[in-house]
């Protein structure tokens, strides 16, 4: 049997050679095919990118540890830029705190000498006759040469009205009304003498202070600031 079979495959080997020796000469391979051929196998050839060895190995940071870092970051920047505006607020508010306070005392005025009158009484002055009145009083005791006599604690008030008297409390009220009456052209060392009363029914301080022609009344609101116009003002006659 194997003997049949060698015997078959040599014969089947002798005619494919007598067939190749048989066929004719197709000639050279064409020129485009040798090169498609020779770009296949270059290709083929080629060396396949080979990722390195330590890349691979090196740790990589997971992108949520990533964002959480950048958190931190924003939220320190964060924490600094609001360290900022509090301190900045503060030096504002510091400062603020120290421009009012100086507008306090500027308007609280400079504390009158002890021998100015500060007087208190009910009356209600409703023109400038009264007014005059008590200026003239004023300039009057204080231009009084007897030192046994001094300034009357007592004033006589117009129109039958209760008597001014010295009120040492009013003070402070009467030292912010002469503090209005400096920007009005008062030098507050002329003063020599304020009443708290009222002028038609408005509480008013009459700030009396002398001029070189008498004396002067400027009348200026309880409530006035450095700058506010004054109610009224009565000339006193020397």
């Amino acid at each position: 049997m194997g003997e049949f079979d060698d015997a078959e495959l040599d014969a089947q080997e002798r005619r494919v050679r007598d067939l190749l020796r048989g066929a004719a000469d197709v000639g050279p391979m064409p020129a485009d095919v040798v090169a498609r051929v020779e770009r296949a196998l270059a290709a083929a050839a080629a060396p396949t990118p080979v990722a390195s060895l330590a890349a691979r190995r090196r740790p990589r940071v997971p992108r949520v540890f990533a964002a959480a870092a950048g958190l931190v970051v924003a939220a320190g920047a964060g924490v600094v830029a609001l360290d900022q505006l509090r301190t900045g607020a503060d030096e504002a508010g510091s400062a603020s705190s120290a421009a009012a306070g100086s507008s306090a005392g500027d308007s609280a005025g400079a504390p009158l000498p002890p021998d100015v009158q500060v007087l208190r009484s009910g009356t209600d002055y409703t023109d400038v006759a009264a007014v005059q009145d008590l200026g003239e009083e004023s300039v009057g005791a204080g231009a009084q040469e007897d030192a046994g006599r001094g300034r009357p604690d007592l004033l006589s008030a117009p129109q039958g009205e209760a008597s001014a008297s010295s009120d040492p409390a009013q003070r402070p009220q009467a030292e912010h009304a002469v503090a209005c009456t400096s920007p009005l052209g008062v030098d507050p060392a002329s003063v020599v003498a304020v009443e708290i009363a009222a002028w038609r029914s408005r509480p008013a301080a009459f700030v009396v202070h002398t001029t070189p022609t008498g004396g002067e009344v400027v009348v200026v609101a309880l409530d006035c600031t450095p700058g506010d116009e004054a109610l009224s003002t009565v000339p006193v006659p020397s």
